[in-house]
């Protein structure tokens, strides 16, 4: 069976009709799959109107989360110093945002390379060690169109595991 990739028109064609549970799933995946790089050119591609709407709606995300930090920071260095100057309260709260916002980065920074540092699958690695070794033992025989197809995998698949045969064979080694 030959699966017939969708232009993008298409797949808004297909988008409009899914269910709504389906459209949710979709979005979800979508944004799985972007990077922040991405994101904005979407964001940048919207109308106008819907531009001014998703960065508002940003903006009230970043002031729910930063804004009860800023109070509560204010009002502990109020609390400590109660005699200081407004311009020292505010270089005082402006330096514990500073760390808190450090913090909440370096922990986000940390999920993110959990995540990007997974554990492949040892049955995914010992199928691209397969892959490998058939384009290896005879290319002319085994395509990145043929071994695509009998993966059922996409030809760029195949074409990245080849070109990081090293990694999977260490890894095969690991396992």
């Amino acid at each position: 069976m030959e699966i017939e990739w969708a232009n993008p028109q298409r797949l808004i064609d297909l988008y409009v009709h899914f269910s709504d549970e389906d459209k949710s799933t979709f979005r979800h995946l979508l944004g799985q799959c972007l990077t922040a790089e991405q994101f904005l050119l979407v964001l940048d591609a919207l109308p106008l109107i819907e531009q001014e709407r998703a960065v508002r709606m940003l903006d009230q995300g970043i002031i729910h989360v930063a804004m009860p930090q800023l109070i509560l920071a204010a009002i502990r260095k109020a609390r400590e110093h109660p005699k200081a100057e407004e311009v020292e309260l505010a270089r005082m709260v402006e330096k514990e945002v500073a760390e808190y916002l450090r913090d909440t980065t370096e922990l986000v920074k940390a999920e993110v390379k959990k995540a990007r540092d997974r554990k492949s699958n040892p049955e995914t690695i010992k199928r691209n060690v397969e892959i490998c070794d058939k384009r290896k033992s005879n290319s002319r025989k085994w395509t990145y169109g043929r071994l695509a197809k009998e993966y059922k995998i996409a030809r760029q698949t195949v074409v990245r595991i080849v070109s990081e045969e090293a990694k999977w064979r260490r890894l095969a080694a690991q396992l």
